[in-house]
């Protein structure tokens, strides 16, 4: 085990992890994106996660991963944030719990499907079932199309039989 982990791949990998993780959490950071208006924190962090998902892919697949596997699985990770994340939604939590939950802490997955259903309707019942059951099916629907066929494409075949 203790060898797999020192492959130069799996070092860069959790070199590049620890960076991210630095980085993302450093208090300058993090101070600086609390003053920004919500989306352009948002459009920042997907263009950094974009390119972690697109280094590691290429460390883990060299030859094989391209920038259509990033962004399919940009899009699954959107597709599945809010279901994992669900606590963070800021306009959900207060309207459910009365909870506030605000700044960087808030899952902007969520948030920003939130205010696009809101648009819709202002329902509550309605917006969970919109933000949490059918924007994560059609999202991760959408990302399987997207990474089909890839490096991927046989590991979830395998899982679940496509």
């Amino acid at each position: 085990m203790l060898q797999a982990l020192t492959s130069p791949r799996v070092l860069k990998i959790l070199l590049a992890v620890g960076a991210l993780g630095f980085i993302i959490s450093h208090p300058l950071l993090l101070g600086w994106l609390g003053q920004q208006a919500p989306w352009y924190a948002f459009a920042l962090w997907y263009v950094v996660f974009f390119g972690f998902i697109t280094f590691v892919g290429i460390t883990l697949f060299p030859g094989k991963f391209n920038l259509r596997h990033a962004l399919g699985l940009l899009v699954l990770w959107f597709g599945v944030a809010p279901v994992l994340g669900w606590v963070n939604n800021p306009e959900l939590s207060a309207k459910i719990t009365g909870a506030s939950v605000t700044g960087v802490e808030a899952g902007p997955e969520e948030t920003l499907s939130t205010y696009f259903w809101q648009m819709v309707t202002h329902d509550t019942g309605v917006l969970i079932w919109l933000v949490y059951v059918l924007t994560p099916v059609l999202l991760v629907a959408l990302a399987i199309i997207v990474l089909r066929p890839g490096p991927f494409m046989k590991l979830f075949s395998r899982v679940v039989h496509i």
